[in-house]
């Protein structure tokens, strides 16, 4: 199914659940293109007026958005800092009070934000954006040229998490009519793909340097229409309106001006058991990634809209390459232990079908998806067990595998989570059957990551993020070691597979690139990718104008949300 394809069937769903107006479905559609007439048929074939006739809920009138009102939203983890170049998490309070050039429309194309055009040169070593007029930070000063060279410098700079991103970037610069220009020395046809991330949000950057460790916490200089009122990570963050926003031209934003609501409050939800009841009870408007079993209750719920939509991310399980005594540095274990995980009847089984298998490093809706990964990494016990005969490891007595004396038994460190926790144990279980111990260890965040950074055995990663190739880099190049390369992973293939998207002139070199990435890392299992998870948005009815569009933006824009009380 296309992306198009995609928002078309939420949209409908939507319309007959009662959750959206005919109105709503029209204006909709036609940001992804498809016509009045052609929908038509659609809305017909769903019958009535949008009513939630199934449910016995009253017809959804089209209705003038409303200004006013809190919305309170549920979120799945604890929040981070609100930060940028050095962000440890993306949160969806990034996207209320932080803004970056570009953003990506619902059919995946980079479409303006903060800039209001830009060009490439056709060497594909220049980038001129020209920013849009009456921008304005929070701290009430005009965005400026310069402000936005300021941070795109500090994005690059040694300071920042990812300097490698912009290898080939020589000089960034203010020029003329309000433009910023980016010279490199070698192509850099990737870089719309950096510049649409929370990375490269803009921000007021002499305000960060005033408030130095508490910027992100307890100051928020950004472009939004939301700015902070107060961060307490494990219990609430909240934001109110910024009157002085400067508008967006985000084409398939209905609302160009300031937000409709008042403010925002996120409280985080840690117990995926307690998110249903949560929004069922009308003490948040809108929830992310109940219980997969809790769904068909939710979906039945006449006052609830419920959407499932590919996420963009994936969980990998991570085998630290400096662990020779486990084989870890010897590709036939890497993948004997890949071959004998049931990716399939995880996903049936744990999570509900609300995911796909992963035989590569990117989720198969990736416009490049290359499907010859499926080649690889197949659920196939004879193999892992003949690769694993192979290495020298034979099994013991116990059933457990050994080698010089030293039995095939290790550590999986995880953060905890309902559903990973259960992914952990039904994959120790399939580890079992061919001779290799693996115990699991669920962790709270500040112990996983204390742990990740202390050389561990093994560990799952849940990775969230816009760009598959540079996620894939972060995680698995030989030059992200220690981190966020765990794994210590260290394979020249896919290193050289990673600096082919780096240097890419065009698109055409982008789409070669990334299935060289794909194909090169199924292969040589820097690390193990285990299974893409859907995302599942649940609202109450009486919010209006929540749209998320995954899986190409981590979180739905706050611009056009209303409530209707």
């Amino acid at each position: 199914m296309t992306h198009s394809e995609e928002h078309l069937s939420h949209l409908l769903r939507s319309y007959e659940d009662g959750g959206l107006s005919r109105r709503d479905v029209l204006k909709r559609a036609g940001v992804i293109g498809i016509g009045a007439s052609s929908l038509g048929t659609f809305l017909a074939a769903c019958g009535g007026d949008g009513g939630n006739a199934a449910s016995g809920g009253a017809p959804v009138t089209d209705a003038t958005p409303k200004p006013g009102g809190i919305l309170i939203e549920g979120y799945d983890r604890p929040f981070s800092p609100i930060t940028t170049v050095n962000a440890a998490w993306v949160d969806p309070t990034h996207d209320a009070m932080l803004e970056a050039l570009l953003t990506t429309d619902p059919d995946g194309k980079i479409v303006p934000k903060l800039a209001d055009s830009w060009e490439m040169s056709a060497d594909a070593k220049t980038w001129t954006f020209k920013l849009r007029d009456g921008l304005m930070f929070h701290t009430g000063k005009a965005v400026t040229a310069k402000d936005v060279v300021a941070d795109l410098n500090l994005d690059r700079g040694d300071t920042a998490q990812h300097p490698y991103w912009y290898t080939q970037v020589t000089s960034i610069e203010e020029g003329p009519d309000n433009t910023v220009v980016v010279k490199c020395d070698e192509p850099f046809a990737t870089l719309g793909d950096l510049y649409r991330q929370q990375f490269a949000n803009i921000y007021d950057p002499a305000a960060a340097k005033q408030a130095g460790k508490t910027y992100g916490t307890e100051v928020v200089a950004g472009t939004g229409p939301f700015k902070l009122t107060n961060f307490v990570a494990t219990k609430e963050v909240t934001a109110e309106r910024f009157e002085e926003y400067g508008g967006t031209s985000v084409p398939f934003f209905e609302n160009p001006g300031k937000a409709y609501l008042d403010g925002i409050k996120w409280v985080p939800i840690a117990e995926q058991a307690n998110r249903t009841s949560e929004v069922v009870s009308g003490n948040v408007h809108v929830v992310k990634n109940p219980l997969p079993t809790d769904l068909e209750q939710l979906k039945a719920n006449q006052d609830l809209i419920v959407e499932e939509m590919q996420e963009a991310g994936g969980v990998i399980f991570g085998l630290n390459f400096e662990k020779t005594e486990l084989g870890f540095d010897d590709l036939r274990v890497r993948q004997a232990i890949s071959h004998a995980i049931d990716r399939e009847s995880v996903v049936k089984a744990v999570l509900f079908g609300l995911g796909s298998p992963l035989y590569g490093p990117f989720p198969s809706d990736y416009k490049w998806y290359e499907p010859g990964v499926e080649e690889f990494n197949q659920f196939d016990t004879a193999k892992a067990e003949s690769l694993l005969d192979e290495a020298g490891w034979t099994k013991g007595a116990d059933g457990v595998r050994a080698k010089d004396r030293k039995p095939l038994s290790f550590t999986v460190f995880n953060q905890t989570d309902t559903v990973r926790n259960q992914v952990g144990d039904a994959v120790a279980s399939m580890l079992q059957k061919v001779g290799i111990q693996m115990k699991m260890s669920n962790l709270e965040p500040a112990a996983y990551f204390q742990e990740l950074g202390s050389g561990p055995d093994a560990y799952f990663f849940p990775w969230l993020w816009l760009d598959f190739p540079r996620i894939t880099q972060v995680t698995q190049d030989s030059r992200f070691i220690p981190a966020p390369n765990w794994a210590h992973a260290s394979v020249p293939e896919v290193d050289a597979a990673i600096d082919k998207w780096t240097f890419a002139a065009d698109d055409a070199d982008m789409e070669a690139a990334a299935r060289e990435i794909q194909l090169t890392a199924a292969e040589h299992v820097p690390v193990i990718s285990l299974f893409s998870p859907k995302v599942v948005w649940v609202h109450r009815k009486e919010l209006h104008g929540f749209r998320p569009t995954n899986p190409n933006n981590l979180y739905p824009y706050y611009n056009d949300m209303w409530l209707e009380s």
